[in-house]
């Protein structure tokens, strides 16, 4: 099996090149996420957390995240990962660092945000479970569906708005989320400046010029991925 060297850059993938556009013109929107925390705080317990996801997966070995999470991707320098973002923690459940954590966040079910000490919980958006479910997000073969999926391989890096702590939301299901939630974090964004990209990736030659047209300060900035030969 090829290894590929960790990459000195961060990515960030989705699924449009008008999404792509919206970043371009006014940063990350910091997205509710919901995340399973039943490994931590007992059974059916769902937290949603405002955020930005990349990840560092070497462009050779992202075929299948392309695949998950969009065919379009800006990429910065790690050294603008100073700007509050952090890699993901990722837990193993039989761990004893897990069970450190539980003893730490122990509550009487159900458990509540205001339970969670708050030496604590600053932590939760970074922690992830090695592997768990998440809702299919390709095209093929089931979207929607439940998929079980290998976290640690995401190699995922996050930020979260510190000033959205006081609206994280928790519940016993997935649906906790609502439209006024995502327009809430919309005023939230994480900006990034156009001397700070390395590179944006699109699909197509007619995106990449129309990009070029629209955004001339991204000259010599923006590819199309290369197709393995």
């Amino acid at each position: 099996m090829q290894s590929h060297p960790k990459e000195h850059r961060i990515f960030h993938y989705t699924t449009s090149v008008d999404y792509l556009r919206d970043i371009l013109t006014d940063g990350f929107w910091p997205r509710f996420c919901v995340e399973e925390f039943d490994w931590l705080l007992g059974p059916s317990t769902y937290i949603a957390f405002p955020m930005v996801c990349f990840c560092d997966i070497p462009i050779p070995a992202a075929t299948c995240h392309r695949a998950r999470y969009g065919y379009y991707a800006v990429a910065m320098s790690k050294i603008w990962a100073i700007n509050d973002l952090n890699p993901v923690w990722y837990i193993h459940v039989g761990s004893s660092i897990r069970g450190h954590l539980e003893d730490l966040l122990s509550q009487t079910p159900p458990a509540t945000l205001n339970g969670i000490p708050a030496s604590i919980k600053p932590l939760l958006p970074f922690l992830k479970k090695t592997v768990g479910s998440q809702r299919d997000r390709g095209p093929i073969p089931h979207p929607g569906e439940l998929e079980i999926v290998s976290f640690e391989d995401e190699l995922e890096w996050r930020h979260t708005p510190p000033s959205l702590a006081n609206n994280w939301k928790i519940g016993s299901t997935r649906e906790i989320v609502t439209d006024s939630d995502h327009e809430l974090s919309r005023g939230h964004r994480l900006i990034i400046k156009h001397a700070d990209i390395d590179t944006v990736y699109v699909q197509t030659d007619a995106e990449r010029d129309s990009l070029l047209t629209e955004f001339a300060t991204l000259d010599g900035k923006v590819m199309k991925w290369q197709t393995p030969s």
